[in-house]
């Protein structure tokens, strides 16, 4: 009778916890670097995120959640951006990368201020946010490793003094909550200028 109950508690335990991970593993997972870097006042670009997302089940890009923090001005700034940057090389499989070029050229002379458009689509736009901020570009990703990246615009009137702290909260693929896997931690942007 003892040797039934403890295979019955084992066969139990086993469905349960494959219940339990079976929506972990079905997840599709989005993976995100958070840039360090300086917003450049007159940059119409500011690289925020990288992400990543293997187009192993998913088709579409649906929904991006950030929420910026209670410190931040917002009528500093002029626009948040998405820009899809285009699939992965063959030549560059196995390693992991979060963007196939440089979007923003910090040394081609007269291309320092906005995205590369070779290699930047911009797919959403919001202009003028509040501390939620939705984008919902519905973008069909294709077979593959897909990269985009976000990119903030301020104002020519903010403050030297002023700082980004900006964090992705959620994100959507195929209209389902998708897993989010961070490469980096979060951290404030400082402004700079340009002289």
């Amino acid at each position: 009778m003892k040797r039934l109950d403890l295979s019955f508690m084992i066969s139990f335990m086993i469905v349960l916890s494959t219940l339990f991970l079976l929506p972990l593993s079905a997840m599709d997972t989005i993976q995100v670097k958070q840039t360090k870097i300086p917003v450049l006042i007159e940059r119409e670009d500011n690289v925020l995120f990288y992400l990543r997302i293997d187009e192993a089940n998913a088709q579409i890009l649906s929904e991006l959640k950030f929420q910026l923090a209670d410190n931040v001005d917002l009528n500093e700034i002029e626009s948040i951006k998405l820009y899809y940057g285009g699939t992965e090389s063959v030549q560059r499989a196995n390693e992991v990368f979060f963007s196939p070029v440089e979007y923003i050229s910090s040394y081609s002379r007269g291309s320092t201020l906005k995205a590369n458009p070779s290699y930047s689509i911009k797919v959403a736009e919001l202009r003028e946010p509040k501390s939620e901020v939705v984008l919902s570009p519905n973008y069909k990703l294709f077979f593959g490793i897909n990269y985009f990246w976000v990119s903030l615009q301020m104002k020519p009137t903010a403050s030297l003094l002023s700082k980004i702290n900006i964090e992705l909260k959620s994100a959507k693929l195929d209209y389902n909550s998708a897993l989010l896997e961070f490469e980096s931690t979060n951290a404030p942007h400082r402004m700079g200028g340009v002289e």
